[in-house]
């Protein structure tokens, strides 16, 4: 006896489906979102200082655990496929970090052409001048 064919996917399928592409679009707005404002937040003069302030006790366990969060988060929106700005969560992950020898992963971070124009294009909607970097060590 011969079945026949279903011509419709199981709802439950077509849910998930849907369900993905909502959470996708969700994250990648969230992202995008809490990289504007966080990167508003810098001063343009960020990366030209000589030393950072750095926070003390509790907040700075906080501060360093957010960016340690950001960081990983941000590997998983770089994996193709997967949508939201990881490259911009993993650099303002690495800020929160705040760790001395990070600092020159941030500017090469920061010196890719695609990063540096999402950067300066959101501090531009926002009102605020582009970050200013210091001159590579080979220049």
């Amino acid at each position: 006896m011969q079945t026949a064919a279903k011509p419709f996917k199981p709802l439950g399928a077509v849910v998930r489906k849907v369900a993905w592409i909502l959470a996708a679009i969700i994250v990648s707005a969230l992202t995008l979102v809490l990289a504007r404002q966080f990167l508003l937040a810098l001063p343009a003069d960020h990366f030209c200082r000589g030393e950072s302030r750095k926070p003390s006790g509790p907040r700075q366990l906080v501060q360093r655990m957010g960016g340690a969060l950001l960081v990983l988060v941000g590997a998983v929106l770089a994996i193709p496929g997967v949508p939201g700005q990881g490259l911009l969560m993993i650099l303002i992950g690495l800020m929160l970090l705040d760790l001395p020898f990070l600092r020159r992963l941030e500017l090469r971070l920061l010196r890719v052409p695609l990063v540096a124009q999402a950067v300066n294009a959101l501090r531009s909607q926002g009102g605020k001048p582009p970050l200013e970097l210091p001159k590579p060590p080979d220049a």
